[in-house]
């Protein structure tokens, strides 16, 4: 439990992205401490480590289905949830993929390239892995454990990064 206060300040340090980026928020980003995003589903909570690759975060949730309600607090419950992964700007918060194709329109009525949809994609119904990025020849790829199996998509671009050879000669 954490006193309502402090959460509050330290929601004032930081930049909240309810919905999209404007350059407002960039500016704000500058003279914050960070950003942070609101889970919106109720009970999300972020299940695993994050890992960063090629300036994106990604990172799991999950999501339980309230199901019916039980009398007994001890029952276990054989709903599943939503198991989902994000993928933001490490600098900003901000959407780095379409993963959602809702057309998402601003406040001002404008239609959004990347809105708060686009941040994240579901991928399963129970609790997802931590994201495990591996550099192939074809590219990087994103695994990440869920029930049944494994989730496999390509990472986003890193334009400025390089692959490099070398040859050993003894």
């Amino acid at each position: 439990m954490y006193h309502q206060a402090s959460q509050e300040a330290k929601e004032d340090d930081a930049k909240g992205f309810r919905n999209y980026r404007s350059r407002t928020d960039d500016h704000h980003l500058e003279n914050s401490k960070g950003w942070f995003i609101r889970l919106e589903n109720p009970g999300e909570k972020v299940v695993a480590s994050p890992r960063v690759y090629g300036g994106v975060i990604y990172f799991t949730t999950y999501t339980p289905d309230s199901g019916a309600p039980s009398g007994d607090p001890c029952a276990a419950s054989t709903v599943r949830g939503v198991g989902r992964l994000y993928a933001v700007d490490y600098k900003t918060g901000a959407s780095v993929s379409e993963f959602s194709p809702e057309v998402e329109i601003d406040g001002d009525g404008n239609v959004v390239g990347l809105g708060k949809n686009d941040r994240m994609i579901a991928i399963g119904t129970a609790i997802p892995s931590a994201p495990v990025i591996a550099i192939l020849e074809n590219g990087a790829r994103i695994f990440i454990g869920v029930e049944g199996g494994i989730v496999s998509m390509p990472a986003i671009d890193a334009p400025d990064m390089h692959r490099y050879y070398w040859h050993q000669i003894f």
